[in-house]
């Protein structure tokens, strides 16, 4: 008999069913955007994309008082260009980031500050 047997697999469930909390719960609260700055022709101008948890920008009521924000795709790819960065700018900026999110957050408005200065660069959110 197998270790990953049906026991097994109760016991790493577990913790799931004693929180009440569904697996697609924890699933899309972990799950992250890749934003990445690129050229026109889909190629990173960074060497690494940077990880922004879906939960820095929050759905509530404000969001839909957003331009930019709003259109921001969980599921698929969202495409910023440098036209896009001034609203997109003013609205990040208003974003209140968890303390440990903090870095990323910096680093989404360094490329959107670059993406701006220099035309044929996009900002893009790859989604779920």
């Amino acid at each position: 008999m197998n270790d990953r047997g049906p026991s097994t697999a109760r016991a790493l469930h577990a913790p799931l069913r004693m929180t009440g909390l569904r697996w697609s719960a924890i699933r899309e609260l972990s799950m992250p955007w890749d934003v990445r700055l690129e050229d026109e022709q889909g190629r990173p101008l960074i060497p690494s994309d940077v990880y922004v948890e879906f939960s820095m920008i929050p759905e509530d009521e404000s969001l839909a008082a957003t331009k930019i924000l709003r259109i921001i795709d969980r599921y698929a790819d969202t495409v910023l260009n440098h036209l896009q960065m001034d609203d997109f700018l003013r609205e990040w900026s208003q974003l209140q980031p968890n303390p440990m999110d903090h870095i990323e957050w910096e680093l989404v408005r360094r490329m959107a500050e670059q993406c701006k200065a220099e035309p044929h660069t996009y900002l893009r959110f790859i989604g779920d």
